[in-house]
């Protein structure tokens, strides 16, 4: 198929509108973050949280399903709002309920081991 002249303007525009959008969605904090509504499943596999962002508005009712799909033995702790999940085996899920009173960025992490673990680790954005 050949190109003609105005094929490749066109084609060169639309890659450059879209390296514009992701810069500026990556800048806007729009990349991976899941607005949660409703309660939110959150997978722990061997890379970590899946997702590992999350954001709410003050004052939402934050319901969270934690799912252990890793081998090893994990657990969900967001110690700025006091909320620590069980220690949960490969297949066990807890459900964590709690109002986001707080603006404010927090990081959750597993500390099954006593310290938080090497990449288990995600940031809760309250606005």
């Amino acid at each position: 198929m050949k190109m003609t002249k105005g094929k490749l303007a066109v084609l060169a525009l639309l890659i450059i509108l879209n390296i514009v959008a992701f810069f500026w969605n990556k800048q806007h904090d729009r990349i991976l973050a899941i607005k949660a509504q409703g309660p939110q499943t959150i997978i722990i596999n061997k890379h970590g949280f899946v997702p590992n962002r999350l954001v709410y508005k003050q004052g939402d009712v934050v319901s969270l399903i934690i799912h252990n799909q890793d081998d090893k033995t994990h657990n969900f702790v967001l110690a700025d709002y006091y909320v620590f999940s069980p220690d949960l085996h490969k297949g066990e899920t807890t459900r964590i309920q709690f109002t986001a009173v707080k603006k404010g960025n927090f990081s959750f992490v597993s500390d099954t081991p006593g310290y938080p673990e090497l990449g288990y680790k995600g940031l809760l954005k309250v606005k």
